[in-house]
């Protein structure tokens, strides 16, 4: 399933970078072997950030980065079941992600998979929330976008889907110097065994630089300038 999952992401991530031009992976989180690093992208993302202050369980952490199933998950039982409780919960996940030394980020679209793995019998309902730096964070402000999923009955299989992109190509997410992205979970289960996971985190966009434009717009850049020079 992990493995379909990262196919039909690899295929959404082409039709989102084929309609913004220049647009390539400024981060991408795929936790293997539980890892927080981002691999190689064009911008400077920091590492993956799990935010626990408080809930432990007999059977493991809440919340936190698993190294035998490369997921990010968050039991059932460290939630709520609102956008209220969610977006005030102190079990949430956030990355930074920082534009190269006198570049800038012009985002695209925000990607991730998102499902879950339940008890025997049990059937999980989970929205994720997502909210960034430009706008603030908690309840008071407004959040981004949402995406629900349903697993049901896979007895602590995993199962993961890829959602539609979330769109970022608002005139607010455009020419930053650095931008924080906090994902807040809720769902209705109250029990460890059924949790919600997170994998393929991934932000599109661009750096477009003269280095980064296509050469004859680079040029055409060039010429304007010198143009102005004399």
């Amino acid at each position: 399933m992990r493995f379909r999952t990262a196919q039909l992401t690899a295929l959404l991530i082409v039709a989102a970078v084929g309609s913004h031009a220049n647009a390539a992976l400024l981060a991408r989180y795929n936790f293997t072997g539980g890892s927080s690093a981002s691999v190689a992208t064009i911008a400077d993302p920091q590492n993956f950030q799990v935010h626990n202050t408080t809930n432990e369980t007999s059977a493991g952490t809440d919340i936190a980065l698993s190294s035998s199933t490369n997921t990010a998950y968050l039991r059932s039982d460290a939630t709520g079941s609102t956008m209220t409780a969610a977006l005030n919960d102190d079990d949430y996940f956030s990355f930074v992600v920082n534009a190269p030394g006198g570049e800038l980020l012009y985002l695209h679209s925000l990607v991730f998979s998102l499902g879950g793995s339940t008890n025997p019998g049990a059937t999980l309902n989970n929205t994720i929330y997502v909210q960034s730096s430009v706008d603030g964070f908690g309840d008071s402000n407004p959040v981004i976008d949402t995406r629900s999923s349903t697993t049901t009955n896979t007895g602590g299989a995993i199962v993961v889907s890829t959602i539609v992109p979330i769109d970022l190509t608002d005139a607010k997410f455009q020419k930053l110097a650095s931008i924080e992205f906090r994902l807040f979970f809720s769902d209705d289960r109250t029990n460890n065994g059924d949790i919600n996971r997170l994998d393929n985190v991934q932000l599109i966009g661009s750096l477009p630089t003269p280095a980064a434009l296509p050469g004859g717009l680079a040029l055409m850049g060039l010429a304007v300038l010198r143009r102005r020079g004399k």
